[in-house]
C-alpha cells in the first residue's frame, strides 16, 4: 500500500527534474551572474565591456549556444537612438549597476548620464528572469528626463557559429497567402547589408531618417518585407535547437538580423538578431515598457516556434 501511494505521489507530482529546477540566477564574480535551469547553465553579465546572456551551455550535449564572446550576449542592450541622433555610444560601456532581486531575477540599471561620452537623458532598466527551464523573460523600460522624438532601444541578441536564421513574415500585396517563417538567406540584392523587417511603414520610415549613419559601427540595412510579428528563430542543425526571439508587436517595431550565407562573410558571420524597442515619441517623465522571451527548444523545427509565439502575445495582452 505504501509503495502504491509512494507511486501515485511521484506521477501526480510530474517529472523528477522539473521538481528540482532552480530557475534563479545565482551571484558570482562581481558583475556576473549564473544559472543551471536544469536544461541550461550559462552567465548573465553586467560588467563595464559586455553586457547580456554571454553563455548559454545546452546541458545534454554541452554545446555553447550563444556566440561565446563576452562583448556579445543574448539580449544586450546595445543602443539608444532618436530621430537623427544616437545617444552615446554602446551600451555595454555605459554606467550601469546590476541587483540580484528576492524572486531569483536580475536587474540592470543604466542611470541617465549627464556629460560624457556616454551622454545620454534616460533612465533604464532591463529585469531578467528564467520562467521555465528552457524560457527567459526579459523586461525593459525607460524614462526619459526629455522628451526624445521616434526612440529605439536597440536590444542586441547573437548566437554560435553556423545557426541559421528564420524570420516571421507577412504576406504581401502582391502574393497574398498566410504569415510564414522565412528563412533570411543572402541574395544579390542584399548581399552587404544587415536586414530589417518593420512592423508598418511608420516604422520602415524610421530605417531611412539618418540615425543608422551616425556614431560608431554605422549599418546599411535593406528592407524587403514586412513582418508578420516580432519572432525570429536562429536553427543550430548540429544539435537540432531552435533559439527563439519575440515580443509583442505593440513593443518591438523593427525586426533586424544578419543573412545566411556558407561560407559566412563578415555578416553572416556575426549571427545576430535585433529587436527595436518602441519606435515612438517618448515623453519626458514617461515610464515606457516592453517585454521579450527567449524559448529554446530541441527537435523543434522554426516553423513551431509560430504556435510558442501566437501563445506568448495572447497572454501578454
Amino acid at each position: 500500500m505504501c509503495r502504491l501511494i509512494v507511486l501515485m505521489f511521484c506521477l501526480m507530482s510530474g517529472p523528477v527534474w522539473a521538481q528540482s529546477t532552480d530557475l534563479a540566477f545565482k551571484s558570482g564574480k562581481p558583475g556576473e551572474f549564473t544559472f543551471d535551469t536544469g536544461r541550461f547553465t550559462g552567465r548573465l553579465v553586467a560588467g563595464e565591456k559586455a553586457q547580456g546572456l554571454v553563455s548559454l551551455i545546452d546541458k545534454a550535449s554541452g554545446v555553447e549556444l550563444a556566440k561565446g564572446r563576452p562583448e556579445y550576449g543574448i539580449f544586450s542592450f546595445y543602443r539608444l537612438v532618436s530621430s537623427n541622433r544616437r545617444w552615446g555610444g554602446v551600451m555595454w560601456e555605459w554606467p550601469k549597476s546590476a541587483t540580484l532581486l528576492p524572486d531569483g531575477g536580475v536587474r540592470i540599471e543604466w542611470p541617465a548620464v549627464a556629460e560624457g561620452d556616454d551622454v545620454h537623458p534616460a533612465d533604464i532598466t532591463g529585469t531578467y528572469r528564467w520562467t521555465a527551464p528552457d524560457t527567459l523573460d526579459v523586461e525593459a523600460t525607460i524614462k526619459p528626463h526629455t522628451e526624445i522624438p521616434r526612440l529605439e532601444l536597440f536590444i542586441g541578441s547573437y548566437f554560435k557559429k553556423d545557426t541559421r536564421g528564420h524570420v516571421y513574415l507577412a504576406p504581401t500585396r502582391h502574393a497574398p497567402g498566410k504569415p510564414t517563417m522565412v528563412p533570411v538567406d543572402v541574395t544579390p540584392l542584399t548581399v552587404g547589408t544587415y536586414l530589417a523587417f518593420p512592423r508598418d511603414l511608420a516604422a520602415a520610415q524610421l530605417v531611412f531618417d539618418g540615425r543608422w549613419e551616425l556614431g560608431l559601427h554605422p549599418v546599411h540595412w535593406s528592407v524587403t518585407r514586412y513582418m508578420a510579428g516580432p519572432l525570429a528563430v536562429r536553427h543550430d542543425a548540429h544539435t537540432n535547437t531552435s533559439l527563439a526571439i519575440m515580443s509583442r508587436p505593440i513593443d518591438c517595431s523593427t525586426l533586424y538580423c544578419s543573412y545566411n550565407q556558407e561560407p559566412p562573410d563578415g555578416i553572416a558571420g556575426h549571427y545576430s538578431t535585433y529587436l527595436s524597442l518602441f519606435g515612438r515619441d517618448v515623453k519626458s517623465g514617461e515610464t515606457a515598457r516592453a517585454v521579450m522571451r527567449l524559448v529554446v527548444r530541441k527537435n523543434e523545427s522554426p516553423a513551431d516556434a509560430v504556435v510558442i509565439y501566437e501563445k506568448y502575445v495572447a497572454d501578454e495582452r
